[in-house]
């Protein structure tokens, strides 16, 4: 296989036309070399070898090819250190005894060691059909046995038991395994308690109905019954497409978020998905067309995105990211409910004020090439009969640029250069809360005049940061 395209051969490489792979050998379906592997580029394996008789006692110990493909079988070693870590065999009969790959995607799914004891304690094969039958796991999480438990370690399960027949009718009521299928799929007992928590097939037609759990990951994903009346109230498929399109629960609160049905007649009506301004979706904007929301997600119906916000109208999201769609903020945290204001009003009774520096406002963000200039202009007014003493921070920070091309900035307040713009970058602005103007004095019924000038220097690799984001706002803090 030639996985650069460069008309060399790169995994999987037969050099004398048996249709074996020689050297670069990779494995399964993963276009990775990680056996026989030609470190010089002659064409010949000189690193990580199959079937390596590691003691010279005329036996395979690593890497061994059992039935002759020259793909490895047994004792596998990905990392090339001597040491295998995979389908170990440990009675030599050429059977996977230990951390078995059943699913050939180079980690171990049966028969576990995972106190490194040298015996299997999860997902435990008793029969060697590579099937397990002991201390069963449950979708993608391969520590922790949820089915046909050996709480006694008597090499028998008395506890969570796999394809249960509770009324005696023929069909499986728990922890069904579909034909040919190894782990339980359907009507799913996580916790032993002797009733359905995933994937619960109430009307016994092999499908499941409520709890879906999409992912493995123990989560119900579709039609999610919070009640516990068999009948489901969050992430409803109404359409039997697998994608949740009613009452879909973002943040897994167990209420409600997006396209709420709230009379009940299984038509969304409040915070719909995919809200449109002018042409062009503004809130819970579904970018990948998969049904969930991606963008500017509303989380409590108010109208104001509070997720994965759109800052400069690109339709990816800058602020407050939900990286693992989790509904919980990862990075770029920003203020989506702060009180906004044009210009300050010192009136004795407030302490903070917020300039927002936003697409259109400010910095438009589409025009950020090098030699980009923007300018703010505001003002601080004191209409109380006292001196005030402020300061003036950043605040809600997303700068995507490099440290090389972090951008310049100046300060002139009534004509006068308080920051000089071409002075350097010292105040490259990445941290929330620092100061940039420090125990600013107003006098009572004073005007203060500023502008607040932003500049992308051109400079030999100003290019690699084109289009990049910068967003912030401006925290005026009397003190």
């Amino acid at each position: 296989m030639d996985t650069d395209g460069d008309g060399i051969c790169d995994v999987n490489c037969d050099t004398n036309d048996d249709k074996k792979p020689d050297y670069n050998i990779g494995y399964k379906k993963t276009l990775v070399a990680y056996f026989n592997i030609d470190t010089n580029g002659d064409k010949k394996a000189d690193k990580n070898l199959i079937n390596l008789d590691k003691n010279n006692d005329g036996t395979c110990d690593i890497n061994c090819d059992i039935d002759g493909d020259n793909y490895p079988d047994i004792n596998l070693d990905f990392l090339g250190n001597g040491i295998p870590s995979v389908n170990l065999d440990l009675d030599g009969d050429k059977v996977c005894d230990l951390n078995c790959d059943v699913l050939g995607d180079r980690t171990a799914q049966v028969n576990l060691d995972t106190d490194n004891d040298k015996k299997a304690n999860i997902n435990i094969d008793t029969n060697k059909d590579l099937i397990p039958d002991l201390n069963i796991t449950y979708g993608n999480d391969f520590k922790t046995a949820i089915f046909n438990i050996d709480s006694d370690n008597d090499g028998k399960a008395d506890k969570n038991l796999i394809n249960q027949d509770i009324d005696k009718d023929g069909k499986c009521d728990l922890n069904c395994v579909v034909e040919k299928g190894i782990w339980p799929v359907f009507n799913v007992d996580i916790d032993g308690d002797g009733v359905c928590d995933l994937n619960c097939d109430i009307d016994k037609d092999g499908i499941a109905d409520i709890n879906i759990d999409t992912n493995g990951d123990k989560i119900c994903d579709l039609n999610c019954d919070i009640n516990n009346d068999n009948k489901p109230e969050t992430n409803l498929d109404t359409t039997g497409d697998g994608r949740a399109d009613l009452n879909i629960d973002y943040d897994g609160d167990g209420k409600a978020d997006i396209n709420i049905d709230t009379n009940g007649d299984k038509k969304a009506d409040k915070n719909l998905i995919n809200q449109m301004k002018d042409g062009k979706c503004y809130l819970n904007c579904d970018t990948d067309k998969d049904g969930w929301p991606d963008v500017n997600i509303d989380i409590d119906g108010d109208g104001i995105p509070d997720i994965n916000i759109d800052l400069n109208n690109d339709g990816k999201a800058e602020g407050n990211i939900d990286s693992d769609g989790d509904g919980k903020i990862d990075s770029g945290l920003v203020d989506s409910k702060v009180k906004i204001v044009n210009d300050v009003n010192f009136n004795g009774n407030d302490k903070n004020y917020i300039l927002s520096f936003i697409d259109g406002d400010f910095i438009s963000v589409e025009d950020m090439i090098p030699g980009y200039k923007g300018t703010k202009k505001f003002s601080i007014k004191n209409n109380s009969n006292t001196t005030i003493t402020y300061d003036v921070n950043w605040k809600d920070i997303v700068n995507g640029f490099s440290y090389d091309n972090r951008l310049y900035f100046g300060v002139i307040k009534d004509g006068s250069t308080l920051i000089d713009i071409n002075r350097g970058r010292v105040l490259y602005p990445v941290n929330n809360g620092e100061v940039i103007l420090k125990n600013m004095t107003i006098e009572a019924g004073e005007t203060q005049n500023f502008e607040f000038n932003y500049e992308f220097k051109n400079s030999n690799n100003a290019s690699m940061d084109k289009g990049k984001v910068f967003f912030a706002r401006l925290e005026v803090v009397t003190q």
